[in-house]
């Protein structure tokens, strides 16, 4: 016994399967589908089959690397799940879902793994992996029947319609908020009244760590920090809104069309049908990472039922930011050197007057916030005085009025017309009255070509 240990590493039992339907298909991982395993991103990659059975029978489903004394393979891991396919809907499986699994096989360093049980008349999908992704290499599925089998390899493309985009973020902004996250739009044209489903994968390509890498990680000896964060995605119609606009402020639940979970990891996935009386051919879709500040790379992965199909970034707006305090702010509306004034230049040759303007404080406790736009005209550099409290038909506009620690709204200021630039003056205002802090206003527009400082009341 000690003798045959020291000879053989593993042995195999045949099975000797007579009067059975039988189908047998050489296939591959390439560089491109070798997915890897059910719990990494990219599985969804990996070759699919689809197994029919017209009637309730009992199967045997293998996976067979070749003879690796006569071809080598760097796989060597490997595994097999089957899914139940939904064929109501788009059916090419991508999301791994665990809920779905209705047999597969144990990751194993082996050269063949093997499913026999029974199972119900309908549609399946074998899907193998290998325990590592980028492991190409040659294997052989096997499916036998006691009914009538058919099984094909299928292609993607055959049920989705992919677009890739990846984006960089040089700083996330607040959970479940607009302005400073990455946001994409989606294009559907030619629709013709159908309905449609999305499935839309945020993956986490590259993200800054928390802390420097450890000696033994640059050698490699010990894993590298992890690039998992807080992610989500929101997906928003665009129905009053222009093509190329970005959301802004607190997501509106009106426009919520679909939302993903948010969860630890370095992927998330958000489906979402698209009914066929929507009316409009632009959604935008937002991403929230977490926490506030990260710098990332993110690949967003959109799968379409619909033919025609796009997904642009909405890039980040130039912005200027100026910071301002209050020792003893005055009340609501007022004009005194109690409230501090930032002006806003806008260049004459701005092709898009519209501006996002996001108020946050600072050291203060249960603020009430909110911020004037004012208009003063000519008045370069001079900050505004003659009254007390603003005059309403000097007023450009004014944010909400709210209990919170920031506010943002976007907004269109007039256009400077034959001057060479034009100032507003922003009066932020804190309350309850005499309450002190410090303010940061933040301005951004397509253009660029602005400027953003604090006056000297």
């Amino acid at each position: 016994y000690h003798s045959f240990l020291h000879c053989f590493r593993s042995v195999h039992v045949l099975h000797i399967h007579t009067q059975l339907n039988s189908r047998l298909i050489e296939s591959e991982w390439t560089p491109s589908t070798a997915g890897g395993p059910s719990f990494g991103s990219t599985w969804g990659n990996n070759p699919h089959f689809r197994m029919t059975l017209v009637e309730s029978s009992s199967v045997f489903i293998n996976i067979t690397l070749p003879d690796d004394r006569f071809s080598k393979t760097p796989a060597d891991t490997v595994c097999f799940h089957i899914i139940k396919a939904d064929m109501a809907k788009v059916g090419y499986v991508v999301k791994f879902d665990q809920e779905a699994v209705v047999a597969s096989t144990e990751y194993v360093i082996t050269d063949s793994v093997s499913y026999q049980g029974q199972l119900e008349a309908g549609d399946y999908w074998i899907i193998p992996s290998t325990y590592v992704p980028d492991q190409s290499g040659r294997f052989f599925l096997r499916a036998l029947s006691t009914g009538p089998l058919v099984l094909s390899k299928e292609e993607e493309a055959g049920y989705w319609t992919r677009r890739a985009l990846t984006v960089q973020v040089p700083s996330s902004g607040e959970y479940y908020r607009g302005e400073e996250n990455p946001q994409a739009e989606i294009h559907l044209p030619k629709r013709n009244g159908t309905a449609g489903r999305l499935l839309i994968k945020l993956n986490i390509d590259e993200v800054q760590a928390d802390e420097e890498p450890t000696d033994e990680q640059l050698a490699g000896s010990s894993p590298p920090p992890s690039t998992s964060r807080a992610i989500a995605l929101f997906l928003l119609s665009k129905k009053d809104m222009k093509a190329g606009s970005r959301h802004v402020g607190t997501i509106p639940e009106s426009s919520l069309i679909a939302q993903s979970k948010y969860v630890i990891s370095d992927h998330v996935y958000l489906e979402a049908i698209i009914p066929a009386d929507y009316v409009g051919e632009y959604l935008t879709l937002v991403g929230c990472i977490a926490p506030k500040g990260t710098t990332a790379v993110l690949g967003i992965t959109l799968y379409s039922s619909f033919p025609t199909i796009s997904v642009t970034e909405l890039k980040q707006w130039p912005k200027r930011s100026a910071k301002a305090h209050w020792r003893n702010s005055a009340p609501y509306q007022h004009i005194t050197n109690r409230n501090p004034q930032v002006e806003l230049v806008a260049a004459s040759d701005s092709a898009n007057p519209i501006y996002v303007i996001k108020m946050e404080v600072e050291d203060t406790t249960e603020p009430i916030i909110g911020f004037f736009i004012v208009e003063n005209y000519e008045n370069l550099g001079q900050a505004l005085s003659g009254f007390e409290k603003i005059p309403e038909e000097r007023i450009v506009a004014k944010s909400p009025y709210i209990r919170h620690t920031s506010t943002v709204m976007e907004v269109a200021l007039p256009p400077p017309g034959r001057m060479m630039c034009k100032s507003f003056v922003i009066v932020p205002s804190l309350q309850p009255e005499g309450s002190s802090g410090t303010c940061i206003i933040t301005a951004s527009t397509p253009g660029g070509g602005f400027s953003l400082r604090t006056m000297m009341v």
